[in-house]
Parts: C-alpha cells; sequence; structure tokens
C-alpha cells in the first residue's frame, strides 16, 4: 500500500510538472499540438490514391499475353525439334524481343503445359523445351 501510495504522488507530480498553468504556456502547448498535428498530416499518406481490392480487380488488362505467348511458342517450333532446348537468350534474339517480353509469355505457356523451364544455376541460362501437342 505504501508503494502504491508513492507511485501515486510521483504520477500526479509528473502530471503537474506538465500541465501548463499560465495563459502564455497554454498558448505554447497548443501551438506545440497543432505543429505536431501538421507534421503528422503531411507524413500520413494519402488514403485518397490507395487502391483497394474492387480498384485492382477490375482493371482490364490490354497485356495481350496469350497473342505474345502464340508468336513465342510459334518461333520456338521453328526453331527447334521436339528433343532440342533453346536458352532464353537465343529466342529473344530470334524474335528481337527484350528479355521480359519473352520470358512472361513463356511462363503462361509452361502453366498451360506447352514448354518446360528450367535453369541450373541461378543468374544462368533458363532453357526452353517446347511439349509439342499432336498436330504440331
Amino acid at each position: 500500500e505504501r508503494l502504491e501510495r508513492e507511485i501515486q504522488r510521483r504520477l500526479d507530480r509528473k502530471n503537474m510538472r506538465k500541465s501548463p498553468v499560465t495563459l502564455f504556456e497554454l498558448i505554447i502547448e497548443l501551438k506545440n499540438i497543432e505543429k505536431a498535428e501538421r507534421r503528422r498530416r503531411r507524413l500520413a499518406p494519402d488514403d485518397l490514391f490507395l487502391p483497394d481490392a474492387d480498384d485492382v480487380v477490375n482493371i482490364a488488362h490490354d497485356e495481350g499475353y496469350q497473342d505474345s505467348a502464340s508468336k513465342v511458342l510459334e518461333e520456338c517450333l521453328n526453331a527447334t525439334s521436339a528433343q532440342n532446348e533453346m536458352t532464353l537468350a537465343a529466342i529473344c534474339r530470334e524474335l528481337g524481343w527484350d528479355m521480359p517480353a519473352v520470358y512472361i509469355p513463356l511462363l503462361f505457356l509452361a502453366l498451360d503445359g506447352r514448354c518446360t523451364l528450367r535453369q541450373e544455376e541461378f543468374f544462368g541460362d533458363v532453357y526452353v523445351q517446347i511439349c509439342r501437342v499432336e498436330g504440331e
């Protein structure tokens, strides 16, 4: 009980030290609070520009990955036989496209089971083998 009284006494003293007494102290305290509020508003992200889940889901994609995937597949079919593999760099050279423009359609083709991708070491060549379907 004695400890609790001492703790309460110190807390009361602490609050007394912090609370403004004069009009001048009140004005300074108000200015500090206003400055902190302005700083908080300036640093806070603007919620108006943050997309929500509905915005992301409703975005129409004009990427046309199926068209580019069919072009990549056609180039690979023309350049390789069923056993051969091509490197991603070779496909890029043949098409004259940059690496992401070829790699992303290849990922879709791999997802559809139309090709296999492998890489023997980190940052090494990516090997592409086309899985031929009857009639190709």
